[in-house]
């Protein structure tokens, strides 16, 4: 199985039946206005370095490498900074590269956040794409074919007819616990029982 595979399909497993739910990281109210301006963000340094997926670190260069405007993305950064908008953080890609990167309240770059629908448009973008490539021949394909753990050919086991379909609409059928005050990570690996 080729490495796109799994990236895509450990993401469908595990974001879309949790539904993007991260270890809680729930809004605190904050007091006041304490959100940090947006020349507190981060606006990338470096060059442009090419191509470099797939990889577990993200690499960053000022954002007129990638031909964006630094002026217009601190600008962008400051708009979305407005406190009606309660935005938590905000990070800008172009061409593989982090251009602009900000937080604001509580949050930081390491903090979890719970992501509901965001993650699963992500990932069917994903998905869209490997089957424009040829990767993956639609939706309806079972997912147990780039899942080791789940046996194809074992009728039996209800996950061998989970389709990609079914992931990306949030309908495998996978147990999950949707209590964000006790998040259970391998919950979702059990079947309902009719």
């Amino acid at each position: 199985m080729t490495t796109i595979y799994r990236y895509v399909f450990a993401a469908l497993l595990i974001v879309l039946p949790l539904n993007g739910c991260s270890t809680p990281s729930q809004k605190t109210p904050l007091k006041g206005d304490d959100r940090t301006s947006a020349g507190a963000g981060y606006i990338g340094q470096g060059e442009y370095t090419g191509t470099y997926w797939p990889t577990r670190e993200w690499r960053k260069c000022k954002p007129e490498a990638v031909g964006m405007s630094s002026e217009k993305l601190l600008k962008a950064i400051e708009y979305a900074a407005t406190p009606a908008f309660n935005t938590d953080g905000l990070a800008v890609v172009r061409n593989g590269h982090i251009v602009g990167e900000a937080y604001w309240g509580n949050f930081r770059i390491d903090s979890k956040h719970v992501s509901h629908s965001m993650a699963k448009s992500f990932t069917s973008s994903l998905v869209g794409i490997a089957i424009d490539n040829g990767q993956i021949t639609g939706v309806d394909e079972n997912i147990c074919k780039f899942c080791d753990e789940w046996d194809c050919d074992d009728r039996n086991d209800r996950r061998s007819r989970i389709t990609l379909r079914h992931a990306m609409t949030l309908t495998t059928g996978l147990e999950w616990n949707e209590n964000w005050s006790k998040w259970e990570p391998m919950l979702w690996l059990r079947v309902r029982r009719p």
